[in-house]
């Protein structure tokens, strides 16, 4: 009997007046008969896979745009969190079946997981140069690690509890109903979440409080919804960690085989080497049979099992790589649909939720039939080795997207060198010019003036060693242009540096170009402000006044600023403004100097820019500089607009836009789900199927522990940082996927038969 807080509790079917245990028949049968505290679970896995999913698929995103990490660093802890999530249902497991059974292991797990959830909510309220980054970012995914992969064995077998054993078509139902619970809330996640993250909220153009706090406030509702049927609950008690017997089992056959010198059909045998059956309770309990031989035999399949999962881990090496290093791809790449439609980079991963649904019915009804009438049969090896083969087309599909993304990233600096553009301000009238810079690092190449949309972006590259060269320019068609001016640039190596060749002489920036990562459609801006503030049209009282601004600048949608309107004013702060000094042609002493921003990406729209004042965070003056009115409308593109007191004065973009639409990910999210039905969802199939009934939770355990061994992989190669690029790295991950289906077919081969356990017990129901 199960029990309940030390008391017995009634079977449900003598409660209801049923002692029967034939099936249910027809539906009205089924939903009489069917124990109600079941959809307190189905709901529970609902609103828990929305909060686990929902946070997952903006982590990426959050860990590169409001942490600050690289591309390999976010990738690294966007895995680490995965690997100690499918690591903790070890964790899980043995609580539940050794210990404290699974309704209180769900319990005080879920618990600590909704805490967990709630401080990464917290954490991400904080300014993004807080004190409390990332510490509790990581304190909050550490413990959602835990709760999640710690509850994750429990919760369909503490739904399988609630019926009768005997009701195997009731049973059969609600795991379709458990999944199906478990691919809509992941799929409504996946695809709302990233909304509310993409909206302004807090001062900041992006509301990460409001992407974690939904999953957060999910999972306070998944425990409520489980503590509901509480009191009405089927409780089947702990029977042993089974675990931990198995690895006992392994053990013991290792330590007598080390010791005994007697050759035995299998190594395992040794395990039974000093088992004394009469005395052994387990034993005692089964009158013909020995308990511990028989679970020494459960233990060779589960080994034999073991055996063939071993490829498993590369599989999710690639699979998984879907929330991280495709997602990567999907911020480098034209996000807009139609219009000021867009779909967001971290909801591609919708469409594999939504193409699993579609997959399964579409290959059992289908393609498996199909390929039996060509004359194929259809066995679980053969199905894995083939997603095995889809999963590495899969990647190269990925590859050859990345490969046309390519032309639209910024170039990657390589040692010993360094970036340099040039950026000619000169007036369109009498006295432009036109310049040509002269080194022996390049050939001639003259520089005109910077127009809107022009491809051209001037970019130069330096070699640094030994020495860095000399640099002139020569003036070209104007009035009065500069000839043959040697250039006092203080270049670094691996730099990236700007060259503004103004009226009043030149000035040289470090220039570091990022391209926009947040994938709705933003581009990047930088101000560069070469203003003299006495021929301004109206007195203005700034804090200095020598020939540039030293106050804030404000970025403004429209002509005119809303101060207090969320997300339609931007502001650079004076901490975040860069002074540099202007040299004269002549080589006199500086008298002026430019003013530099940083790069801000923001989305499409007409701004005008506006000198401020501010008296303790309030706006007391605000002067908008004439006729500058800047309109973009390429995503990822980078420019730098240079402005005087007279207006803009050039325009120039350094970084061309993604060009590359987001549909083109569509075919490689297509293959990699036909790969999951084909390998994950067989592969776990195959492993229940093989294992012994007794050893079912150690399969599954196991199972899930290939998961994180496959993003051990993937942290591994980000680490060791070998590939120059995505392109490399995609190609080299499929072909390391096909060495391994070659080994995985290898030992298919030796796998001379199925044990079909699932069989066995189908017969001795009937028997019985």
């Amino acid at each position: 009997m199960a029990t309940i807080s030390g008391r017995e509790e009634d079977d449900p079917e003598k409660i209801n007046g049923h002692h029967e245990d034939h099936q249910p028949e027809g539906c009205r049968e089924i939903i009489r008969r069917w124990p109600k505290t079941t959809l307190f679970i189905i709901g529970n896995e609902f609103c828990e896979r929305f909060s686990y999913y929902g946070m997952r698929s903006v982590l990426t995103i959050y860990l590169i745009n409001f942490l600050g990490y690289g591309n390999s660093s976010a990738t690294v802890l966007f895995h680490s969190f995965t690997v100690l999530a499918y690591t903790s249902p070890l964790f899980g497991s043995m609580l539940a079946d050794g210990y404290i059974g699974k309704f209180w292991t769900i319990f005080f797990l879920s618990i600590v997981y909704a805490s967990g959830q709630i401080t990464l909510a917290l954490a991400s309220y904080f300014q993004a140069d807080s004190s409390m980054h990332p510490g509790l970012d990581f304190l909050g995914l550490v413990i959602i690690a835990i709760g999640t992969g710690g509850i994750k064995p429990c919760v369909s077998s503490f739904g399988g509890d609630q019926f009768n054993p005997a009701h195997t078509r009731m049973i059969s139902i609600f795991f379709s109903l458990f999944y199906f619970s478990i691919n809509a809330g992941s799929t409504l996640s996946m695809f709302v979440t990233p909304i509310f993250r993409s909206i302004p909220c807090l001062g900041q153009d992006s509301c990460y409080p409001l992407a974690f706090g939904i999953p957060a406030i999910l999972m306070l509702i998944a425990t409520g919804l489980f503590m509901i049927g509480s009191f009405w609950y089927k409780r089947l008690p702990p029977t042993e960690n089974v675990i931990l017997r198995v690895v006992n089992t392994i053990r013991k056959a290792l330590m007598n085989k080390r010791k005994s010198s007697e050759k035995k059909e299998h190594w395992l045998d040794h395990a039974l080497d000093d088992h004394d059956c009469v005395n052994d309770i387990k034993c005692m309990a089964h009158e013909s049979i020995c308990a511990q031989e028989s679970f020494v035999t459960d233990v060779k399949s589960l080994v034999r099992v073991v055996v063939m999962m071993l490829p498993f881990p590369m599989f999710w090496a690639l699979y998984d790589q879907q929330g991280s290093r495709w997602t990567i791809q999907a911020m480098q790449m034209d996000s807009r649909i139609v219009g000021n439609i867009y779909l967001l980079p971290d909801q591609m991963q919708v469409l594999n939720a939504i193409l699993i649904l579609i997959f399964i019915p579409f290959f059992q009804a289908i393609v498996y039939p199909l390929v039996e009438r060509v004359g194929l049969r259809v066995t679980m090896l053969r199905k894995m080795a083939a997603g095995g083969l889809l999963v590495a087309l899969s990647f190269v599909l990925c590859a050859l997207v990345q490969l046309a993304i390519q032309g639209t990233l910024v170039p990657t600096i390589q040692p010993n060198t360094a970036h340099l553009t040039f950026v000619n301000t000169y007036p369109h009238n009498d006295s432009f010019c036109t310049f040509t810079p002269i080194s022996t690092n390049w050939k001639d190449r003259p520089i005109g003036h910077q127009k809107l949309y022009d491809d051209k972006t001037d970019l130069f590259v330096i070699s640094t060693s030994p020495s860095i060269p000399s640099i002139f320019i020569r003036g070209e068609e104007g009035k009065n242009c500069p000839v043959n001016v040697p250039l006092t640039i203080p270049i670094a190596p691996s730099h990236s540096f700007a060259v503004f060749l103004t009226p009043s002489g030149y000035s040289s920036t470090v220039s570091p170009v990022v391209k926009p990562k947040k994938g709705g459609g933003e581009f990047g801006l930088s101000v560069v402000l070469d203003i003299d503030c006495s021929k301004l049209d109206r007195k203005v009282n700034w804090t200095t006044c020598d020939g540039f601004y030293s106050g804030s600048v404000a970025l403004c949608k429209g002509e005119k600023c809303e101060w207090g309107n969320e997300g339609s004013t931007f502001i650079w702060n004076e901490d975040k403004i860069s002074t540099y000094s202007i040299t004269p042609y002549d080589g006199k002493e500086s008298t002026r100097s430019i003013v530099r921003l940083p790069q801000m990406d923001i989305k499409p729209a007409t701004y005008s820019v506006h000198l401020i004042n501010r008296v303790n965070g309030t706006v007391v003056d605000d002067y908008p500089i004439p006729s500058v009115s800047l309109f973009f409308d390429e995503m990822g593109s980078v420019y730098t607009a240079v402005i005087t007191e007279k207006g803009l004065s050039a325009l120039h973009r350094s970084v061309p836009p993604n060009t590359i639409s987001i549909l083109w990910q569509i075919p490689q999210y297509i293959v990699v789900t036909a790969a999951e039905v084909l390998f994950s969802i067989t592969g776990l199939e195959f492993a229940y199927a093989e294992a012994a009934p007794s050893l079912k939770s150690v399969v599954s355990a196991l199972y899930l522990l290939t998961v994180a061994f496959g993003d051990l992989i993937i942290i591994a190669i980000a680490q060791l940082n070998i590939f120059s690029d995505m392109v490399q790295e995609m190609l080299s991950f499929a072909f390391a996927m096909v060495i391994t289906i070659g080994v995985f077919i290898l030992l298919s081969i030796y796998y001379y038969e199925y044990a079909h356990y699932d069989k066995d017990e189908e017969e001795e129901e009937k028997k019985d």
